[in-house]
């Protein structure tokens, strides 16, 4: 969910917090307590350390410039919280859609990202099945808001939301609707390469909105998903995968968000259930079975470089026609600037990503961690 994404607030905030519950432990617990508080405090500093904090690779030329050239264009569907880090570096090439019908919060997250992002188009119309109107239900986590209404009893199931009722809706307000495709048509979307979706509930709504000819040039989708049925009526995630497998995409990641089951009595140990996840999806053919266009192929390779997939960049740039295009525009550079690419992000990893490669892959998101 949204509010996991502030991760350096969030370290911050409960490092503060246990270090006080560390100075009362000495005064009223005996000496054996107070490690196993520091060693929550190096738990959390563990899992929730931002990837921004490693040294950042510089682009070599022929890349810097295939990026240029390319200028994908990245749709951020549910655009509150702003970009997910890992988009950060196409910031000086793509040009970024916010699609947040909170008009407050989508001039905020503008203005946070025009010095950032080559080119920005702000939509301030909510997106859902129809054009129109729509009710948005504001939640006391603005974060958790939702065209469709938070499901209580579920919410309730589980111990974080029981302590900290986040979901309770606050108001609603009217705001004007729009489909998907009638979006791509209105502001020149139908050139979308990455669109990200997170709006509690209503993604695969959205995504049937656009199922004409808005998701036709659309080559990786990274998608939020429920497992449980955190608000009413809604699909689950098994339904946004069988929609995407049958337009041609194919999972590449999937980070979990875990909780734990609100109980009276507290149980010594126990694993955590999956709650939502967080997929990111790479198309591999187009709606009706066609291989990929060579726009669609160059377009994939910026995401796959973006989400560090550097094997399947790798992959594409030695398909023939796009090996044939970049011959013809950056020469024989392109392909030993990814190899050395590579080693510079490596290099520039900390000590514990590289002893952690794991942690290149997949990042699971943990909730009470004490």
């Amino acid at each position: 969910m949204i509010f996991m994404v502030q991760t350096n607030f969030l370290q911050s905030l409960w490092v503060q917090s246990l270090s006080i519950i560390n100075g009362l432990a000495r005064l009223h617990l005996n000496n054996n307590s107070v490690p196993s508080i520091m060693l929550s405090i190096s738990e959390f500093k563990r899992r929730f350390k931002p990837a921004r904090e490693n040294k950042p690779a510089v682009l070599p030329q022929a890349l810097h410039q295939f990026l240029t050239d390319v200028h994908p264009k990245v749709m951020d569907i549910g655009a509150r919280s702003g970009p997910l880090h890992e988009m950060e570096m196409l910031a000086p090439y793509a040009h970024f859609v916010i699609c947040e019908p909170d008009v407050t919060e989508a001039e905020r997250v503008k203005q946070q990202l025009m010095r950032q992002w080559r080119d920005i188009t702000v939509i301030t119309q909510a997106l859902a099945r129809a054009n129109g109107t729509v009710a948005l239900h504001i939640t006391a986590q603005p974060g958790l808001s939702s065209i469709v209404t938070p499901n209580q009893a579920v919410y309730a199931q589980y111990q974080h939301f029981a302590e900290h009722p986040e979901y309770k809706i606050d108001h609603t307000i009217t705001v004007p609707a729009l489909t998907l495709e009638t979006a791509a048509q209105q502001y020149h979307l139908q050139d979308v390469a990455l669109m990200k979706l997170d709006t509690q509930g209503s993604e695969l709504e959205i995504l049937q909105s656009g199922s004409q000819s808005a998701l036709d040039e659309v080559v990786a989708i990274y998608i939020e998903g429920e497992l449980k049925p955190f608000y009413t009526d809604q699909p689950l995630m098994a339904d946004v995968m069988q929609f995407l497998d049958r337009h041609g995409f194919t999972a590449l990641e999937m980070k979990r968000s875990a909780l734990r089951r609100y109980t009276i009595n507290q149980v010594a140990f126990s694993k955590r259930e999956i709650g939502w996840v967080h997929c990111l999806y790479f198309r591999q053919k187009r709606n009706d079975g066609s291989a990929l266009t060579l726009t669609q192929q160059l377009r994939l390779v910026c995401i796959a470089l973006t989400y560090q997939y550097f094997d399947y960049a790798m992959w594409l740039l030695e398909q023939p026609a796009v090996a044939a295009h970049n011959l013809k525009q950056y020469g024989t550079t392109l392909q030993p600037e990814l190899v050395t690419y590579t080693q510079d992000v490596w290099n520039g990893l900390s000590a514990a990503d590289q002893a952690n490669a794991k942690g290149l892959v997949t990042t699971d998101r943990v909730y009470d961690l004490l």
